[in-house]
This record gives C-alpha cells, structure tokens and sequence, in this order.
C-alpha cells in the first residue's frame, strides 16, 4: 500500500520504513536482510501508560470542575418553576400541527459532561473522529438521540460531497496539472515581500476551488523547491502559505466541509454556494498582509546562497554512498521544464537526489533533449520521477516495455543472488518477468564516478550481490524466476509510477479540473442539485480513467466522513437535551454583563467559541457543536441566521494557533520544520485579528437582524 498498489501476495515483499528498512528476503534466503542497521523492537504498552497519557493533571481538574458544575446546576434546576430550569427547554413541532416543549436539565448536563470529556479527549491528541463517534454511541446508549438522529451524518449530503472533491482533487493532482499550475505562477520573486505575497496570493486561489490539503501537499513541494531560488528558508514561506489556503477555502461552499456542515446544521440560513465570497476576499487580504509582514518577522531566514545545492561532481561523488544509484534523465520534447534554468526547476535541491552533470551550464534555460546524470537512493529517484513531469528515463520507457496498470506497479530494489542466472550480464537487461531494469548499484560506493570525465550509468557485468532498481508489478517477488534470481527484494514506499508521461495523462487532469468547475456553476446556477452534481462527476471520472478504480478508494478521507458523521450526532445530541439553549442563554447574559447586551458582542463571543475549539479539535467537528448554539441565541436575540452561520464558517477555519488545529497546519509542521510556539507566535495574532475582522465584515456585508 505505501508504494501505492495492493500488497503482494503471501507478503514476500515489505515496505521499506524510514532509515532503518527491513528486507524481507526471497526464498534462496532465509535470514532477515537488514539494510542501515537492525530496528528497534517497540514494547507493548501497559494499561497504566495509556491512563497516564489520558488523566494528566489539567484533564482531572477539567472534569472534576464539569462534574461538580453539573451537580450545582441540577440542584439549582430541581425546581421546574426555577429560571435554570426553563433555560434547558426543548420546543418540537408535532406531526399534526402544534408544539410540544419539554425540559430535561438532568439530560443536558450529562451531555455536557460527555461534551467535555470527548474535547479533553480530542486536545489530548486522540482522533477526533474517533471520539465523536464514541461519543455518539454512548449518548445514543442513553437514550439521548435517536437511531435516525445518530445516523444522520452518514447520509448527509454535504460529507458526501466532500468526499467526491476528494476525488476530483486526486484526479487533478495525479496527471501532475496542481504541479504545472505551481510552476506557472510562483514564477521567479525578486524580493522576500515579493515572495510572500506570490505564494500566499496563489494559496488562496487556489484553495478557493480545490482542498487547502491538496493545495498545501502539492505546493509544499515546489515551495521547498522554490524558496532557495530566493534567497529564503522554507520556515519563512510554509506557515503564511498554509493560513492563506485555509481562509481562501471558504470562497465556496462545495469545497468546504466547514461550511457544507454549518448549512445543513443550520437550515435556517438558507446559504448559497457564493455566500461566502464577499467576506473570505477580506479575511485573505488581511491573512496575506498580516503574513507579508510578520513572516520575516517571527522567522528569519538564512543568508541568501545557504540553501544553493552543489552540482559538482566529485562534491557530490564524495556524499555519494552505498545506497545511491548513477541514473540519466532527459528533457521531454512538451515538458513544462523547458525554458526554465535547473534552479528554477529545483533540480539542484532535491531530496535523496544530487545533480551530477547536465547538457549544457545550470545557468542556462532547459530545452528539449538536454540530459541530466543524478546520483540517486531508490527514494530519490521516485522523487525525482513524480516532481518533475516531462523529465523521462534516458535508457528505457517503461510506459513501452510495460505497458498500462502503473496502478499495480512501483520500485523493487532487488539483490543479485549467488546462484542468479544474472551474473556476466550487462545492462540493458532483457526477460525480467514483469519488471523493467532502470539502475544497478553496487555496495561499497559509487565506482561510476572514480573514472576520470562525466558521470556514466552502471552496464556491468554483475556480479553477486549487485542491487537493482526496477519498476515491476506488485506480483514480481513471487515470480520463480525472480525467487531465483534475486535474494531478496525491497518495495520503495510511494514510488508508484507517475500518470504523466502521455498527453492523454494531462488531458485526464484538466478534464478532472474542468468538472469540478463545472459542478460548482451548474450548482450555483441552480441546474441540479450539488450532491448529484458531484457523483456525477465522479462517475465521469471514473468510465474516462482520470482516476482509476483501484486507487479511487485510497483517494477518500475516512476520517474526514467520520468526523463529519460524529460530529452532526453529538450536535444532535446538544440540540435535542436543551444544553445548546442553555449555553445560548449562558453566553448572551455574560455579553449582557460584558459589553451591555451588543448584538456584535455576540457574534463576537461565537467567534471566540469556535475559533477557540478549532483549536483544540477538528474544525469541522468545532462547527457542528457550536451550530446548535448559535441558532439558539439567533432565535433568542433576533439576529440573522445567515450572518452568524458565515460568522461560524470563518471563524471555524480561522484556527493558526495550534499545529494540530487543522490538516494544513499538520502538514507543514514536519516541512518547516516548526515547534508547537512558533505556531502560538504567528498564530495568536492572527487569531485575535480575525476575531473582529469576521464579525464586522460579516455586520456589514450581510446585516446584523434577520
């Protein structure tokens, strides 16, 4: 699964796992082959250690002070004349005209109780999804919800749309068409503010179509690839890049779950898929400003030059060792690398990957026919592979020797046996079943190099344990030729051959594109309905091969669907038992104490709510328990549901502060790298930014009463 097929059969083959790989060796060998030394055994942790990692001091407190809290409040609600006691009523339409209302504290308080230990649980680090799940069932358990209410996150119109852009996004970001749009555009900055401004102008575009997690995968490649051409460190780009994609994602409803959830939980809106233009144009161009201006600085790059990659030989012949493969690519003739110098390209800065020598100076523009020698881990030359389109192979096409399924095939590193048929043969190699030779190496460094003049390929003849690099289908290592031949074998995780390589490949990606853009016009143009829209897109995709069948399942965020699902139960749940009109009537008196009762206070204080559990918890989750909340005070105050449903979608997504607050944030943690204050230091003045920017653009943008 990690080099993007279905595992082999029997499991002959493992997936290599970091720096310390294990081999899993064929059946002429029977020992445990190690490569980089002999991994750790992982104990088996004692029920004390997950009690430790759950109750810490901060949790026991949390809900002890919950517990006691719901104790007095009971007491106080015993009296069903008490004013506590009316602040968790419940009114109900009835099925023959009429209102039912009824009011439960005891109830409310044990959903609270539940609430806060399902968000300790969630800022302790456990899954969300998970949590809310869980905390689903045991409320459903309780009799809290119903059967219909507790499922009715997993026929919900908004999850299922989400998953199908998922979908459409993978069809895009396969054929390689989010990495040329990357290229395009970054473009070369002349300056750090220049630069800033480059990348966070296009985070936010293209977020407001796409997923921000696609956007920042694909972009933090080429930003990690681009920032050493100007002269920054990647700490400096990657943080404002990713606020940016998160608050373009709230352009339009159909690419984001947040606001897809707030809809549905919040009907009364009556929110349309270009709703959310007006006021995300704001909070952009105050996320881009703020980012312009505090990056350099909170971050502080290197010296212009610390970053430049060395593209000499014998530098590069030095760091080479036992594990790096002497492999020659070659421009393609429609490659979007021509016209761009190597630099610009990143090719001089790609991990696992050193430039060896090129056609012509690294200065110079590419063209058509130039070639570039690397020397390369089997890692590295995947990488090098699925970064850069209309870079080819020099020695083989294996689209030609292979064929089509690259679905079923990846990288094998694979060891010449001693009793191989293989040894005195030189490259090409010819009749491996099912598999293509791209490069030999062998241990013990990079005898390529030792000769005087360019760089070569490695042709033999081979000898006993010589390594090769092939791309095979997944069935290789059982073949018994290949049992025969090779003593062990090695998969090269998320090597899957790219889809790019054929034009039809990049028609496939603008097709994906095109649809999605089509959903969303169709949809606001009110031809259909979004969610049918989008599965028909999906099918289209599929009958045409922009995504393939196989890998269309690995393409769906389970977590994502989960999450959504819990989420809308427990809302449910806080609907249903009084406690979010309990909290509702909480939060307008403590305005009322505050700020003298201000509608803008209000919408304030949501603001603060949300953006204040976005950090803590999924973003979407955050939205669905808030939902209920803010209904309540709109229906309580005589605010306009529309204003505070937009005030909950932004303020949801505006979450900076915490590096598992949302995918983006998680995402560019390991790139940056940054540690948990760096995203408090950039975050927190953000936060308290867009904690009254959201409400007053969306007051005079949309109006305060219904």
């Amino acid at each position: 699964p990690l080099c993007g097929g279905r595992p082999a059969q029997r499991g002959r083959s493992l997936q290599l796992s970091g720096a310390t790989p294990q081999i899993r060796p064929s059946v002429g060998l029977r020992r445990l082959v190690m490569a980089g030394g002999r991994s750790p055994v992982r104990r088996f942790r004692s029920w004390r250690s997950y009690q430790e990692e759950m109750c810490t001091p901060h949790v026991l407190v949390t809900l002890s002070l919950a517990f006691v809290g719901s104790l007095l409040v009971g007491a106080m609600a015993v009296d069903d004349e008490s004013s506590v006691h009316a602040i968790f009523s419940v009114c109900e339409d009835l099925p023959r005209g009429g209102r039912r209302c009824h009011s439960k504290p005891w109830q409310g308080l044990l959903v609270g109780n539940v609430l806060v230990f399902a968000v300790a649980a969630m800022a302790q680090g456990c899954q969300s999804h998970f949590v809310l799940l869980g905390a689903t069932a045991l409320l459903g358990l309780l009799g809290v919800v119903t059967p219909t209410q507790a499922l009715a996150g997993f026929s919900s119109s908004g999850n299922v749309v989400s998953q199908a852009v998922l979908l459409l996004v993978a069809g895009i970001q396969e054929a390689g068409v989010i990495d040329q749009i990357f290229f395009k555009l970054l473009g070369v900055a002349k300056s750090r503010r220049s630069a800033l401004l480059r990348s966070q102008v296009l985070a936010g575009i293209l977020s407001a179509v796409l997923q921000p997690n696609t956007v920042v995968a694909a972009g933090g490649a080429a930003l990690m690839l681009w920032a050493p051409q100007v002269g920054m460190s990647p700490r400096e780009l990657f943080l404002p890049f990713a606020c940016a994609a998160g608050m373009g994602a709230n352009f339009m409803m159909v690419s984001n779950s947040v606001a897809l959830t707030v809809a549905q939980m919040m009907p009364d809106s009556k929110l349309t898929d270009f709703d959310t233009v007006s006021v995300c144009i704001v909070t952009t161009v105050v996320t881009i400003v703020y980012g312009m201006f505090a990056s350099p600085r909170f971050f502080r790059s290197a010296p212009k030059g610390q970053f430049a990659a060395s593209t000499n030989a014998s530098s590069a012949a030095d760091s080479c060792t036992n594990n790096h493969f002497v492999i020659h690519f070659v421009v393609a003739a429609d490659s979007i690398l021509v016209g761009r110098t190597p630099s610009q390209a990143g090719l001089l800065s790609m991990s696992g990957a050193s430039l060896l020598s090129c056609t012509r100076p690294v200065e110079l523009p590419m063209a058509e026919g130039d070639e570039f020698c690397f020397a390369a881990s089997a890692a590295g030359v995947a990488l090098v592979r699925s970064r850069n389109p209309g870079l080819d192979l020099k020695s083989v096409n294996t689209l030609e020797v292979l064929g089509a399924q690259r679905h079923r095939r990846c990288l094998f590193e694979a060891g010449v046996g001693p009793s191989s048929s293989l040894v005195g043969l030189r490259l090409p190699l010819s009749g491996l079943p099912g598999a293509q030779c791209l490069a030999v190496r062998r241990p013990g460094g990079c005898p390529e190099l030792s000769s005087a003049g360019p760089p070569t390929e490695f042709t033999g003849p081979l000898q006993v344990g010589d390594i090769l690099l092939v791309e095979a289908f997944l069935e290789f290592p059982d073949h018994p030729q290949a049992e025969r031949d090779f003593s062990f074998f090695a998969a090269v995780p998320a090597s899957m051959p790219p889809r790019h390589g054929r034009r039809v490949d990049t028609q496939r990606g603008w097709l994906a594109l095109l649809l999605l853009v089509g959903i969303i016009v169709l949809s606001a143009l009110k031809v259909a309905d979004l969610l049918f829209l989008a599965l028909a897109a999906v099918g289209v995709c599929l009958v045409t091969n922009v995504l393939h069948r196989a890998t269309a399942l690995r393409s769906l965020k389970l977590e994502m669907y989960l999450g959504i699902a819990g989420g809308i139960g427990v809302s449910s749940a806080l609907a249903c038992s009084g406690l979010a009109n309990a909290l509702a009537h909480c939060i307008i008196a403590i305005v009322g104490v505050v700020a003298g009762g201000s509608p803008i206070a209000i919408l304030v204080a949501l603001s603060a709510t949300a953006s204040l559990l976005s950090n803590m918890m999924s973003n979407t989750a955050a939205a669905a328990i808030i939902a209920p909340i803010a209904s309540q005070v709109c229906a309580t105050q005589g605010i306009s549901v529309k204003c505070a449903a937009l005030v909950l979608i932004y303020s949801a997504n505006a979450a900076f502060s915490t590096p598992f607050a949302t995918t983006t944030n998680m995402l560019i943690k390991a790139l940056g790298p940054y540690e948990f204050p760096d995203y408090v230091r950039y975050g927190m003045p953000l936060q308290l930014l867009m904690l009254f920017t959201i409400p007053c653009s969306c007051y005079l943008l949309y109006g305060m009463y219904a």
